[in-house]
């Protein structure tokens, strides 16, 4: 697939999609018994009966809110990131032409593993930085921010930068889809190296990006709403949710992943 003479457009990239998960149907259906499914499991399990690792309080100086408080669960956020990991892996191997039985995959991770970690450590990094450095402006005393500017230019400052987060997180995720692959097909191409030639990708095909994006939107917005079933805890509602929800990410995935390695 790598090297065409044309093209790919983005509408062309959700047939090829199906294509490729028919042609590997088998190796498909093994990762999502044994890789994906477990995780996700084990996932829920620490969702439902892990308590949070570390509490924090956006704004402890006002009256106790649980809207407020952001809960993090560590165990269930390395579950987390392994699932984004293994389907990156299954994607990248698929559309380059590799073969991605478990063998092959798991060859392939013990190999360069670390690759993918650097580059998702700096798109976690470059998501979080912005939001911490403005909670830290908002809850420093001596900044005075909210005094000094008075309600209406505060609430337009943080208008603002919540249009600017929304934008900059878009960016990231070109960044975080195809900065993955990139460090799992090309040696010594991870970290900000790879995050710059999403980038690079992203601003040569704008046109046909925003058009994925637009296409795209509907089955993600699908695959969220599956997604809400899986935190009820019931039973019937998680075994038909699952199945799906994983099968959503995995196309999703394969949409974004056969559209950058056919045109990079």
């Amino acid at each position: 697939m790598l090297g065409m003479a044309e093209e790919m457009n983005a509408l062309v990239a959700f047939v090829e999609a199906v294509k490729i998960s028919h042609r590997n149907q088998k190796d498909l259906i093994l990762f999502l018994l044994f890789v994906l499914t477990p995780l996700n499991l084990l996932k829920m399990l620490s969702d439902h009966h892990l308590p949070p690792t570390l509490v924090i309080d956006l704004f402890p100086t006002q009256p106790t809110n649980p809207t407020t408080k952001l809960e993090l669960n560590f165990v269930s956020l390395v579950l987390a990131t392994l699932s984004t990991l293994s389907i990156a892996y299954f994607s990248a191997m698929v559309c380059s032409g590799e073969k991605a039985t478990l063998e092959a995959m798991f060859l392939k991770v013990r190999r360069t593993w670390w690759r993918p970690a650097a580059t998702l450590i700096y798109v976690i990094i470059l998501v979080s930085l912005p939001s911490a450095v403005f909670l830290l402006m908002l809850k420093m005393p001596s900044a005075g921010l909210i005094e000094k500017l008075g309600f209406l230019p505060m609430f337009v400052m943080i208008i603002l930068f919540s249009v600017f987060m929304i934008l900059w997180v878009l960016c990231l995720s070109f960044a975080h889809r195809w900065g993955l692959v990139n460090s799992i097909t090309e040696e010594g191409c991870y970290g900000m190296e790879a995050i710059r030639r999403s980038w690079d990708f992203m601003r040569q095909r704008k046109l046909q990006v925003f058009l994925l994006v637009l296409l795209s939107l509907p089955q993600e917005l699908v695959v969220l709403k599956v997604s809400s079933y899986l935190k009820t805890g019931e039973l019937i509602q998680i075994a038909w949710a699952l199945p799906l929800y994983l099968i959503g990410a995995i196309y999703d995935s394969l949409v974004y992943t056969v559209f950058y390695c056919y045109n990079n």
